[in-house]
């Protein structure tokens, strides 16, 4: 295996753990809070309000899609570097 395959795995791995990160911080951050923090300090962290919850949610969704991002654009380089060190 080339190093451009190696990168180009190691870039699809991290978007999927960034996929999976990105679903349990929409539809389960209640008990990821819980399990480090307590369940009481967890309610604190996801805001009282419904705009602060909002606006939490929000910020998680940038966030993991930020890093989705970085991950897609660094597969794509290391496609360009396979295709370019194959000679095509």
């Amino acid at each position: 295996m080339t190093k451009a395959t190696v990168f180009a795995v190691t870039c699809v791995l991290h978007s999927m753990v960034v996929l999976f990160c990105r679903f349990m911080m929409m539809f389960h951050s209640q008990a990821i809070y819980s399990l480090g923090r307590g369940t009481k300090v967890a309610r604190r962290l996801l805001g009282s309000t419904l705009r602060d919850r909002l606006l939490i949610g929000t910020f998680d969704s940038f966030a993991s899609r930020l890093l989705f991002t970085i991950g897609m654009l660094r597969l794509i380089v290391s496609l360009i570097r396979d295709r370019e060190e194959r000679g095509g």
